[in-house]
């Protein structure tokens, strides 16, 4: 099971090395550029939940950022990978390849924030066996 709070860590970082990567990308900058923007957002929210405790609950939650760390590893190298120095034919023929792993990383940032999501406001529900005059969930 991932440390939901060491995964919160690394997940800080690996926002912080794609921001810096993107700074100085040189092809798909706009896809870089969105991908920069979805994980600072979960960066920043990551870390409001940390601060409020509820990012280190459950196994659930610590499964769910261990995914979503795993795909910013994924999202860095792509926006690394547009980064290097290449010849003008292999810019051409790469740029396409790596447009469409961009847009795929987006995707897969996105159904893990999800994900991380429901783990998080599950563990946030109030335990309904525990409300007077409600009936129990069955």
């Amino acid at each position: 099971m991932a440390d939901p709070v060491a995964s919160v860590e690394t997940i800080v970082r690996i926002a912080l090395a794609i921001s810096e990567a993107v700074g100085t990308a040189q092809r798909n900058i706009d896809q870089c550029k969105d991908v920069q923007t979805q994980v600072s957002i979960a960066r920043d929210s990551l870390l409001v939940l940390q601060r409020k405790g509820l990012a280190d609950k459950g196994s659930a939650v610590g499964r769910a950022l261990g995914n979503l760390k795993k795909t910013l590893r994924r999202a860095l190298e792509l926006v690394r990978a547009c980064q290097e120095d290449q010849g003008f034919v292999q810019r051409v023929l790469r740029a396409e390849d790596l447009s469409s792993q961009l847009r795929q990383v987006k995707q897969d940032i996105l159904q893990e924030l999800s994900m991380a999501t429901f783990a998080i406001n599950a563990h946030m529900a109030p335990d309904a066996r525990h409300h007077h005059g409600q009936r129990q969930l069955q």
